[in-house]
């Protein structure tokens, strides 16, 4: 996702040393493989989902939601996302109708497709069982498959 939202359709900040910094980072995504890319990026990643881990480990009123969850299996995620504060059926039920994948996917879009998993048909597989290693230590803890 990374890949394409910062190589992509990212808008770029108005502050000119921003937008230049976004712009060559930009073209640095697009001259390489998206396979070059997850692999260069696992480990911030992996810091990422270390530092979720610690902060929902230090709230006791904390919850994790996974977007898995949203489009996969949206009791579970409205159970979660309502289990600290109120919000309207209405207002769920817009999140529920945004959140649905697209039918054609758009690498332009910051809403590419939607659909979860959808990296498998585009990283190799060898790349796949790298990422695997790299981030063993957080996938079992947010329930993701090896």
């Amino acid at each position: 996702s990374a890949y394409y939202s910062f190589g992509y359709s990212h808008g770029f900040s108005p502050v000119t040393k921003i937008r230049e910094r976004q712009e060559q980072l930009r073209g640095e995504i697009q001259n390489k493989t998206i396979d070059q890319y997850a692999l260069e990026y696992a480990s911030i990643l992996l810091n990422n989902f270390k530092t979720v881990d610690k902060l929902s480990k230090a709230c006791n009123r904390s919850v994790v939601l996974r977007y898995e969850d949203m489009i996969l299996n949206w009791d579970y995620f409205a159970e979660g996302l309502t289990k600290y504060f109120d919000i309207k059926h209405s207002t769920l039920m817009e999140i529920y109708k945004m959140s649905r994948p697209r039918e054609k996917e758009n690498i332009k879009s910051h809403r590419r497709s939607g659909i979860p998993g959808g990296f498998r048909s585009k990283i190799a597989e060898d790349t796949i069982k790298s990422l695997n290693i790299v981030l063993e230590p957080v996938l079992e803890r947010f329930q993701y498959e090896l």
